[in-house]
């Protein structure tokens, strides 16, 4: 089955629609950060 999205107006809205993607792909929500980035509770001395 094809489903296709509409193309986002802007940047922002297609990083939020990848964020959203990912932790949906990955099973981590909120653990996702935009930019590509993941949280961690990393202390640094």
């Amino acid at each position: 089955m094809k489903k296709q999205l509409s193309k986002p107006e802007n940047w922002q809205d297609f990083e939020s629609l990848c964020k959203s993607f990912g932790e949906r792909i990955w099973n981590i929500p909120s653990k996702v950060k935009k930019n590509g980035r993941l949280r961690t509770n990393l202390k640094v001395a």
